[in-house]
């Protein structure tokens, strides 16, 4: 297989795994808290991702990252994985999974938007026209396109999946700051996400006792559209065109809203496809004046 034809392979599993999140996500909800859910997903990456560094010989070198920026790591796996999965999978338990995975996917926009007051990146009328447009596209998903109605009940959710697109574009553009290799800084990120996760549990009197489905559930979402798509994703980007492979990132919401009508039959409203395509056009605005 030529080595662009395999990084598209390598991409488009990767795609999928991560389309199947919002919709697992949610089934399990059902049965668990988002606490639990949260803890459950944190071990399993954790430890997929330490079998990870550990067959690719990088755990020695992890702790040694670790070492040299510990207040730095903690800040990260706590903004990154902490708060981001408490505000991602809250606004599951508090919302519809199509409408918090369309909210959720603002993060892209917030990246561009975080970088120019953090790493001093020009400010341009591209980038604040895409940030207004995914604006329209999140008030079109909150309102089902009548923007004279909202439905109240689901105000915490929402703010909660926008809360958690705003911290992942913080952590995303934060962890820019640094030279890190990839595995091993995800590795350590996981592992502050699980000892901040692990404190919640007892903080929330949350019980750590879950059926015997929902840990399969939870063990699936941490160690497959976790640690072993975040390999693939990897692998993608070294045998492909960087440019080319993160563009196919952006299918990722799609396949989620298709996971969602599936698995959990939610249906899928023409005012969440439409604001979808807004954000999604906002972010392609914002890359490619970015270019110029």
């Amino acid at each position: 297989m030529k080595r662009g034809v395999a990084a598209i392979v390598y991409a488009l599993i990767t795609i999928v795994l991560w389309g199947t999140v919002a919709a697992v996500s949610k089934l399990l909800l059902k049965n668990i808290t988002n606490f639990q859910l949260m803890f459950y997903v944190a071990l399993f990456s954790t430890i997929s991702l330490f079998i990870l560094t550990l067959f690719n010989g990088k755990f020695k070198s992890s702790i040694n990252l670790f070492l040299k920026n510990k207040s730095f790591l903690i800040l990260l796996g706590i903004l990154g994985l902490g708060i981001y999965q408490f505000f991602y999978f809250t606004s599951l338990a508090n919302a519809p999974a199509a409408q918090v995975n369309v909210l959720n996917y603002l993060w892209p926009i917030f990246i561009l938007i975080f970088s120019i007051f953090i790493l001093n990146e020009k400010s341009s009328f591209s980038k604040w026209f895409g940030f207004l447009l995914g604006l329209l596209g999140a008030i079109i998903v909150i309102t089902r396109g009548n923007f004279l109605s909202f439905e109240s009940i689901y105000f915490y959710g929402y703010l909660l999946a926008i809360g958690a697109a705003i911290s992942w574009g913080l952590f995303s553009v934060l962890s820019k700051l640094k030279k890190m290799d990839a595995l091993e800084s995800v590795f350590i990120f996981n592992l502050v996400g699980l000892v901040f996760m692990f404190c919640l549990m007892f903080l929330t009197n949350s019980s750590f006792k879950i059926p015997v489905n929902e840990l399969f559930g939870t063990m699936y979402i941490g160690a497959i559209p976790t640690a072993l798509a975040f390999m693939f994703w990897v692998k993608s980007l070294q045998l492909g065109k960087p440019s080319t492979i993160a563009n196919l990132a952006h299918f990722t919401p799609f396949i989620s809203l298709l996971f969602i009508f599936i698995i959990l039959g939610e249906e899928i409203l023409l005012s969440e496809i439409i604001g979808l395509v807004i954000i999604v056009s906002g972010i392609f605005i914002q890359f490619l004046g970015k270019k110029k």
